[in-house]
């Protein structure tokens, strides 16, 4: 039995247009026990990429190219199933489970196509978290070794104090970040207004209407939602310490005092949504009848490494 079967049935007379109900499919899809929300990473070329080296100045997912995160359509729904391999290459084990999925989606809601990365969330929250299928990570992370995000505005420093100009310090930076400024890290101690913040100690060198970045210490395994444990040498560090950035891809000190120094190591436990990638959209998409859609149906398969935007 295929794992989606609509209630309603196109039919076709020689010489008329096809009817379709796209209402009947869309029902189908909500209404099934394997019917999920998604966040969806739609894919687009990478204008830096090389195709005679295969390089990009973007690394991502796919070498080519480089994602953004479609946040309007979170509340439209997926049907996700598993997909099979054939049973008669496992006699007599029957079919295995591979960490590939299918996915049927509405076309004018969720319009996927191939090399986009989507993360199956459930169908609703409960107690504010997504109830859908996860998994248990568990790493060794580097302190500051994940990518650098680009403050806005430029600074000035003297000694310890930092001063900027068109920054938005209390939106972007916290106590206890490592910021880059002439490719130099700092850390943060505190944060004053949104043209101020304090160091924990001075830079080597003074700076004047500079860029600067924030380091960040990513997960290999995004989307996270919960954090268990964060171990730092032989001791175990209190949840209040830290927390999960709001797209699950990283974990955010909260303090200079309790984070560790820069390249500094920490282990860490955390649960997360699997993510998958779009690799085959199974038949061609057909044309809307008299305004009226049929599903789409993609083939995903599950990937680990990070997102990049």
């Amino acid at each position: 039995m295929p794992p989606f079967q609509p209630s309603f049935k196109p039919t076709c007379n020689p010489g008329l247009s096809q009817l379709v109900n796209t209402e009947a499919f869309r029902r189908q899809i909500y209404t099934d026990q394997n019917s999920q929300r998604l966040r969806w990473f739609e894919a687009f070329s990478d204008p830096t990429f090389n195709q005679d080296t295969g390089e990009a100045d973007t690394k991502s997912g796919h070498a080519a190219m480089s994602y953004c995160e479609r946040e309007d359509t979170r509340h439209f729904r997926a049907l996700v199933v598993p997909a099979n391999r054939g049973n008669e290459r496992h006699f007599p084990q029957g079919s295995l489970t591979t960490g590939s999925i299918l996915v049927h989606s509405m076309p004018d809601e969720l319009p996927l196509s191939q090399h986009d990365i989507i993360v199956p969330i459930g169908q609703s929250d409960t107690n504010g978290i997504p109830n859908g299928a996860w998994d248990i990570g568990k790493e060794t992370i580097i302190r500051g070794s994940g990518p650098r995000l680009l403050g806005a505005g430029l600074v000035s420093v003297a000694g310890a104090s930092v001063t900027g100009t068109g920054t938005v310090f209390t939106q972007f930076v916290r106590p206890g970040d490592i910021l880059f400024v002439l490719d130099e890290p700092v850390l943060v101690a505190s944060v004053t207004s949104d043209t101020a913040l304090v160091l924990a100690a001075a830079p080597e060198q003074s700076a004047n209407l500079c860029q600067f970045s924030k380091a960040t210490d990513a997960l290999r395994n995004p989307i996270a939602f919960a954090v268990d444990q964060v171990r730092l040498g032989a001791g175990i560090v209190a949840q209040g310490n830290y927390e999960l950035s709001p797209s699950g891809e990283s974990l955010i000190w909260k303090s200079a005092a309790s984070a560790p120094p820069y390249l500094g190591k920490y282990a860490v436990r955390y649960r997360y949504f699997p993510r998958y990638i779009i690799r085959d959209d199974l038949g061609v998409r057909p044309p809307p009848v008299n305004g009226q859609f049929l599903p789409q149906t993609m083939v995903a398969e599950r990937m680990g490494g990070t997102i990049q935007p």
